[in-house]
């Protein structure tokens, strides 16, 4: 399963709320999830795409579906996904299912390049939910694009090695995205737990 976000904004803005990490190695002892490899996309130095392939076969969200997306040791074509929040699957039923990881981590390019670009939370004020006749949520959906510019529930942030995600980094998918721009072909992003 794959996850993807488009970054069209240009604009940078600054954050300094985080939310509090919550240890994901609890459900899968000995994995290292909170590192995800990532690529760059088409041999570009700037991404504007971010494409998340679910590279692990363990159960880690606990949900009894070993290959579904859970924002945990995944592979990004041009960056990568972290699950921060529960938020929207409490508030919504949106049923994510992500394991929480913290705010803040590190970029390091395997190519002894700079792993350098933008921290991106998309939809913060949530999702929009489609429901049944009942009120039972059928999915929650976000636009899938981080534009500050032009979308006020978008927060955008640069970042140089290490990240910390803007507005709390908590968007409408109980996650944040990075973008890499740098040079740096490839790499591991890797959040504090």
């Amino acid at each position: 399963m794959s996850k993807t976000s488009i970054l069209f904004a240009l604009g940078l803005l600054l954050a300094t709320a985080h939310a509090p990490p919550v240890h994901a190695n609890t459900r899968c002892p000995g994995a290292n999830q909170p590192t995800h490899i990532f690529l760059a996309q088409g041999g570009t130095q700037f991404s504007d795409t971010v494409t998340i392939v679910d590279t692990n076969t363990t159960d880690c969200n606990g949900d009894s579906n070993p290959r579904d997306f859970d924002g945990d040791y995944d592979l990004g074509i041009g960056g990568g996904f972290f699950g921060s929040s529960t938020q929207w699957d409490v508030t919504a039923g949106c049923g994510y299912d992500l394991n929480v990881h913290a705010t803040t981590g590190l970029a390091v390019s395997t190519t002894g390049l700079v792993a350098a670009g933008s921290v991106g939370v998309d939809d913060t004020t949530g999702p929009t939910v489609v429901t049944d006749p009942s009120g039972a949520t059928l999915s929650c959906q976000v636009d899938g694009t981080v534009t500050p510019e032009t979308d006020s529930d978008d927060c955008l942030a640069p970042f140089v090695g290490a990240w910390a995600a803007p507005c709390g980094g908590v968007g409408g998918d109980d996650g944040y995205w990075i973008f890499v721009h740098a040079e740096s072909s490839a790499g591991t992003l890797t959040a504090d737990f």
